[in-house]
């Protein structure tokens, strides 16, 4: 858990680096909380794609690098309700339709945090997967998590 912990941290950084202040304390205005939005789902994408598309690794280093893509992705699957709940700063209702999500997601919150807990199970699969050393098992369920839950989430709540 320590790990989970000091990886989502490390994600919070990285985006406060990589996107300015945009962490959901700091979030003072719809910028911000797109901002933190967007960086999140690349967080996600990005952690996702490279253990879909790593070579199955051979030492010690290649090792850790899959396990930590692997953290990276559940840790960044576990903040997508939160980011999008985030609310702007002085702003009396969350910011909506300024991104990706339709004004659908709103209304239909239950089943939308539901996807993304299936998500974010699937997620932390395929972190134990490659934490336990099942690389090409990690990888399989890596495409499986996108195929089953990002396109069917895109699909019914982004809008285009």
């Amino acid at each position: 858990m320590k790990n989970n912990n000091t990886f989502l941290k490390a994600t919070l950084l990285a985006a406060t680096l990589l996107g300015g202040t945009i962490t959901p304390t700091l979030a003072n205005d719809v910028d911000d909380t797109i901002k933190l939005r967007k960086v999140v789902m690349a967080s996600m994408r990005l952690a996702g794609l490279s253990v879909m598309g790593a070579d199955i690794p051979d030492n010690k280093r290649a090792e850790q690098n899959f396990v930590g893509q692997a953290k990276q992705f559940a840790a960044s699957a576990e903040m997508i309700p939160f980011v999008l709940k985030t609310k702007a700063l002085g702003k009396d209702s969350s910011v909506k339709s300024h991104v990706m999500e339709s004004e659908d997601i709103w209304e239909n919150w239950d089943d939308f945090t539901a996807m993304s807990g299936q998500m974010l199970a699937d997620a932390r699969a395929v972190e134990k997967l490659a934490s336990a050393g099942d690389y090409a098992g990690a990888k399989a369920a890596a495409g499986k998590a996108f195929k089953a839950n990002c396109k069917s989430c895109h699909d019914k709540y982004q809008d285009n």
